[in-house]
């Protein structure tokens, strides 16, 4: 699945009981911060502030509070992740690897993309 946004990934935390909704107005200096602090202790749900006083903008909190949370909004890439890290720091796992040759091929391009200091090379 992945999220194209952090939108689509606030509103799929929502339907599967990760979040809640905060519609009061919360000062984000003294009322915003104690509710973070109290809730991630607690191992709670992400939050999503509806009214920051004094901004324009909601704001959305303790999104990788929990484990389990972190696990579920990376559901759909987390192995293709561990894989493209394996990769990385052992490329010649490419060669012993069993699977097709071209699934493989896939996540050592996808490896060589992500190579930060490649990126600052050009």
């Amino acid at each position: 699945m992945g999220y194209n946004n952090l939108k689509s990934c606030v509103l799929d935390l929502e339907r599967n009981g990760h979040l809640v909704r905060v519609q009061e107005e919360m000062d984000p200096h003294l009322e915003m911060a104690e509710i973070q602090r109290r809730v991630y202790e607690a191992q709670g749900p992400a939050i999503y502030f509806e009214r920051v006083k004094g901004s324009p903008f909601p704001a959305v909190c303790n999104l990788f509070g929990t484990m389990e949370r972190s696990r579920f909004m990376f559901r759909d890439t987390l192995r293709a992740m561990q894989k493209i890290m394996e990769l990385k720091a052992d490329p010649s796992a490419l060669m012993k690897n069993r699977s097709p040759t071209w699934a493989c091929l896939g996540s050592a391009c996808k490896a060589w993309r992500a190579d930060p200091l490649r990126k600052n090379h050009h």
